[in-house]
């Protein structure tokens, strides 16, 4: 009989071996399938994978299956294809987040997880909160959906449907809360879609606001 070593169509990677039928016709002769070799793959160490290419065998990176995490939140992401490693993607440790407290977070410095308080939340009044916008910026939020005002002004003459649907829907819980956390994922969305949208009077206004600043005058 001859060991015969099978790989994927799609891939090339060693799927396992078998034995080839011997050839009806030829004497001493054995029929190899598709997507098979009688050339043995190399040993694969962990992590790797053999894959046939060009007719010969090469050893790849198999990280296949291990998950990711994002060291900014602990995210998770999963390897899917050969020959990535978790070097491939930036950000991300292959080590989970250590579970965490009331009160606590998890965050990834010097490259290891640690916990630490949460910093105090950082909540305004609803008032306080229009303070750390310019009159303009107000007038915007104020008016944005008022047909006579959004057809006329700059910055909303041209906005499109999708994007007023956008700032509709992001500026709802600003519209009615009495306390507005500047932490909140909510309001970061929010205050960035004003930033994405142009509506903020310039390119640093964002990070004002989540700074707490006030601007320096009205306009």
């Amino acid at each position: 009989m001859q060991p015969i070593f099978n790989y994927s169509a799609a891939t090339g990677e060693f799927t396992g071996a078998s034995y080839a039928a011997a050839s009806p016709l030829e004497p001493g002769e054995y029929l190899i399938p598709a997507n098979a070799t009688t050339k043995a793959p190399p040993e694969a160490g962990e992590h790797e994978t053999p894959v046939f290419k060009s007719g010969e065998w090469t050893l790849l990176a198999d990280w296949r299956g291990v998950t990711l995490h994002d060291v900014q939140g602990g995210a998770e992401l999963e390897i899917t294809e050969i020959g990535k490693t978790p070097d491939d993607y930036p950000g991300h440790t292959t080590t989970p987040p250590p579970p965490v407290g009331e009160g606590e977070r998890a965050v990834f410095r010097d490259g290891a997880w640690e916990t630490e308080a949460l910093p105090p939340a950082r909540v305004l009044t609803h008032y306080a909160f229009r303070g750390l916008l310019t009159l303009d910026e107000q007038v915007i939020l104020d008016n944005f959906d008022v047909p006579e005002f959004a057809a006329v002004h700059p910055k909303l003459e041209n906005l499109g449907v999708i994007d007023r649907a956008k700032l509709r829907t992001a500026m709802a819980s600003y519209r009615d809360a009495q306390e507005i956390n500047l932490d909140d994922p909510g309001m970061m969305v929010f205050v960035g879609l004003l930033a994405q949208l142009g509506l903020l009077d310039s390119a640093d206004r964002a990070a004002r606001i989540f700074s707490g600043q006030t601007p320096e005058a009205a306009s």
